[in-house]
């Protein structure tokens, strides 16, 4: 993405930030919040950024949110297979909701993605579709939480 994209780029990350630390606390106890958090949420952020920037390669794309997301799950004293499997499942459900959004979008629009950006149109397009993916991801969260209850 150019340059001055960056507060749109900025925006992304701090919303996604505060989903992945709903989430968490929705499925994990409030009171297993380690104390100093900080590190962990610069961490997200700085991966989440390169994620949304760089283009990489298929495999690392796959791999990189995970490590992101894996990334605020250390920021909570719970089990490492606990947070191993609660990252894998806000991951599944994140390409879900990424996925509606862009089915969404083409049946609406007919507006044909490309997951490589060529042009501004393009670039606007796939940011609408992660905005509404997390709009989309909100409400699983919701969802999550009345199951967890």
């Amino acid at each position: 993405m150019f340059l001055y994209h960056l507060p749109i780029i900025l925006s992304i990350v701090l919303l996604m930030g505060a989903q992945v630390n709903f989430f968490f606390n929705s499925v994990f106890d409030k009171s297993a919040k380690k104390h100093n958090r900080f590190i962990y949420f610069i961490i997200f952020g700085l991966l989440d950024y390169l994620y949304l920037v760089i283009p990489v390669s298929p495999i690392i794309s796959l791999i990189l949110p995970l490590l992101f997301v894996f990334s605020i799950a250390q920021s909570y004293t719970v089990e490492y297979k606990t947070k191993f499997t609660f990252s894998i499942l806000y991951c599944v459900l994140t390409s879900l909701a990424n996925f509606s959004s862009l089915y969404i979008f083409y049946t609406l629009d007919s507006v044909d993605f490309n997951f490589a950006p060529v042009n501004e149109q393009d670039q606007i397009a796939n940011t609408k579709a992660l905005l509404l993916g997390c709009m989309i991801m909100f409400a699983i969260i919701q969802i999550v939480r009345l199951v967890q209850t």
